[in-house]
């Protein structure tokens, strides 16, 4: 705008020394353009600094709003975790450490996630494999019993109390179950505090 400013200025003093140092017939049609130059140069720098003006603020909005673009269309990229590296221009490199940062913190938290699902599947896995070893011992025992009824006072005695004690643990792996799925939907805060540590080892 400056540079525009001046030129417009210097303009205006070349004409008016060209028009008043220069001695002229009258019917020179050089000196018909200098002279409309020189009375019409005030209105000509104000429609030049007005249309300047317009295109150096439509440039100056352009800039920022491509910016804007840019980083717009690269957090759209964030949730996917096999796009690229987020890559802005130099003036946005603080921005694209931000999202760059943000997409590594993304893709931990679903490895974690994915992780911990991982865990519960398994953990939910090995306790149905117990609970079927367990009740089909169980249903085994208590066939055998029905099944056969010229058993011995002993030993009918003796497959009562392993199908009681294999009962018992079925159940106990059936609360502890229960005792996973309550601490899985419930939020658990940590309460932390001094404890007697001989105590809790003994």
């Amino acid at each position: 705008m400056l540079i525009l400013f001046v030129v417009m200025v210097g303009g205006y003093y070349v004409a008016w020394f060209v028009c008043s140092h220069i001695a002229w017939g009258g019917d020179e049609w050089l000196y018909g353009v200098f002279k409309a130059l020189q009375v019409m140069s005030p209105v000509i720098i104000l429609a030049i600094m007005a249309i300047g003006s317009i295109i150096f603020l439509a440039c100056a909005i352009k800039k920022p709003l491509q910016y804007l673009d840019d980083v717009i269309d690269a957090a759209k990229t964030l949730s996917n975790p096999d796009a690229p590296a987020v890559s802005l221009s130099q003036e946005l490199s603080e921005v694209e450490n931000e999202l760059n940062l943000a997409r590594a913190q993304s893709r931990e938290n679903l490895r974690l996630h994915r992780g911990a699902e991982q865990r519960k599947n398994d953990l939910i896995m090995y306790l149905a494999h117990d609970l079927k070893t367990l009740l089909s011992s169980v249903i085994g025992y208590l066939t055998l019993l029905h099944d056969e009824g010229d058993l011995s006072p002993k030993l009918r005695k003796k497959y009562l109390s392993i199908a009681l004690d294999k009962a018992e643990r079925l159940e106990d792996l059936i609360n502890e179950f229960f005792e996973i799925t309550r601490f899985n939907l419930s939020e658990i805060t940590l309460q932390y505090g001094r404890i007697n540590l001989t105590r809790l080892l003994e």
